[in-house]
């Protein structure tokens, strides 16, 4: 959710306010009444528009949640946990901090770690732990080396923070993909074909420049752009001023 701190602290990313003040990445329902009757309102509106585009104060599946503290009251809660629905287009408005956590300490929670001579260093967000990530827009280009980071528009995570992070799940995703196939030949990641519209001409210098695209390399994730990419979220914002 674009809450006000990150934006005033990316003011570049506003434009983004117009898609939803929530992001439907992690959603609950309590089966009560309130639970219950917001669930079927928002699956009567989803079956009857929802788009990935902006049409007439709606966006996908998302911008319905606006609507959700004034409808459901205090039945409604609001995660306000920093580690919990990290994604590509807010991890920069936070403060990460990595810390020491020995080695007899670490276990499937502590993905976002990583080794150093027997120990490990720990990724907190504003002092607590990163509990769900959302990996938006992440996906296979070619193979397993080539990867859609989906973080350009944003701002590319730098080297040791991507690795922490996309690193554990790509590993889990392929490990998955291979259990897969072993039962059912053939299978394989759904793959979407090149979005070649005006957008991606538009962009395409800027992709250049920055990167956005990651070269896998074992565990590691290269974007090839020696650390410019954190700057791409901010020089797209100023070239759609420019393009008025």
């Amino acid at each position: 959710m674009p809450d006000p701190a990150l934006l005033k602290a990316r003011p570049w990313l506003r434009h983004y306010e117009q898609h939803g003040k929530f992001n439907v990445g992690i959603l609950s329902f309590r089966n009560d009444t309130a639970g219950r009757v917001c669930l079927a309102d928002w699956r009567a509106r989803c079956l009857d528009w929802c788009f990935d585009r902006l049409d007439d104060g709606k966006y996908a599946d998302q911008k319905y949640l606006d609507g959700w503290p004034a409808k459901v009251g205090l039945a409604l809660l609001v995660l306000d946990h920093p580690g919990v629905n990290l994604a590509p287009w807010n991890w920069a408005g936070h403060s990460l901090r990595w810390s020491a956590l020995p080695s007899t300490r670490l276990s499937g929670e502590h993905a976002s770690s990583q080794r150093v001579e027997g120990n490990a260093l720990h990724l907190s967000i504003d002092g607590q732990p990163l509990m769900l990530f959302h990996f938006a827009r992440l996906r296979p280009i070619y193979g397993t080396w080539w990867w859609q980071s989906g973080q350009l528009e944003y701002g590319v995570m730098p080297w040791p923070l991507r690795n922490a992070i996309y690193g554990p799940y790509v590993r889990a995703l392929l490990a998955a993909r291979a259990e897969i196939a072993a039962r059912r030949l053939g299978f394989d990641f759904s793959r979407r074909p090149a979005p070649l519209g005006r957008d991606f001409w538009r962009n395409l210098p800027l992709r250049m420049v920055f990167g956005g695209n990651w070269l896998r390399t074992g565990a590691g994730f290269l974007n090839l752009r020696l650390g410019l990419g954190r700057w791409s979220g901010r020089a797209l914002a100023g070239v759609r001023r420019l393009r008025g």
